[in-house]
């Protein structure tokens, strides 16, 4: 592949462009481009045409399974899947209420007492760029080989990492109210990254070293086959 690297005195950072097409392999043209910041193996796409950084950036283990394409061989796997999350009751309530405060003090400074706006317009815009955008909210898993990276975006922008869990640490995976689940209903701590859909139901994951159940969206019938290759006894699907 080939490549050449760029210093950057000012930010003291060195950037490396992989120019993303090998001969005779073709790759889609939102992976033409890669940007990877050298000092915190941070990835990010770059789009030659318009000459500036895409958001969001792609996962960890995205980039380095793209990298390390070459070296993949045909029972290796990478799958990722992008979740959009309903919003929860509590944040539809709690946006509403807002909204509505914010309404009431700029039209109260308008027409009431005229103090009151600069709170209102103060509130407003917190709401515009730091809350509202809390709230849309998307879920991507990237998974290789057994491991699972799960990273949130927020307003198809801001992407920051949850975490990172292996497989091989898991006690058992089934759909949400599988019997297969009972003896793991108590002093179990919940982490949903599912879509809080009720007509779909989230795979759960049961991870007994952390005493967690981890909530996943999985529809990927290739990463179904390669959980239940992986996980033969502990994998159920009912």
């Amino acid at each position: 592949v080939t490549k050449c690297m760029r210093s950057d005195t000012r930010e003291r950072k060195v950037h490396m462009y992989f120019p993303f097409r090998r001969k005779g392999q073709e790759f889609p043209d939102e992976y033409s481009y890669m940007c990877v910041e050298a000092t915190k193996f941070r990835t990010l796409h770059f789009d030659a045409d318009k000459k500036r950084l895409m958001t969001p950036p792609p996962s960890y283990a995205k980039i380095q399974h793209i990298l390390c394409f070459g070296g993949l061989t045909m029972s290796d796997i990478f799958s990722e899947h992008l979740v959009k999350r309903n919003p929860k009751s509590s944040e539809q309530v709690m946006k509403y209420a807002l909204i509505a405060l914010a309404a009431l003090l700029i039209l109260g400074g308008l027409f009431v007492f005229g103090p009151l706006i600069y709170p209102g317009i103060i509130l407003a815009v917190v709401l515009y760029f730091f809350i509202l955008p809390r709230f849309n909210v998307e879920y991507e898993y990237s998974y290789v080989n057994g491991e699972f990276d799960i990273d949130v975006i927020y307003s198809k922008s801001k992407r920051k990492h949850k975490e990172t869990f292996s497989v091989t640490n898991v006690d058992c995976v089934a759909p949400l109210g599988s019997h297969q689940l009972d003896a793991f209903q108590h002093d179990f701590t919940v982490t949903d990254y599912s879509a809080l859909d009720p007509n779909n139901r989230p795979y759960v994951f049961v991870v007994p070293q952390e005493r967690r159940l981890i909530y996943m969206q999985i529809d990927d019938e290739s990463l179904i086959q390669d959980l239940k290759y992986r996980l033969p006894r502990r994998f159920f699907t009912d």
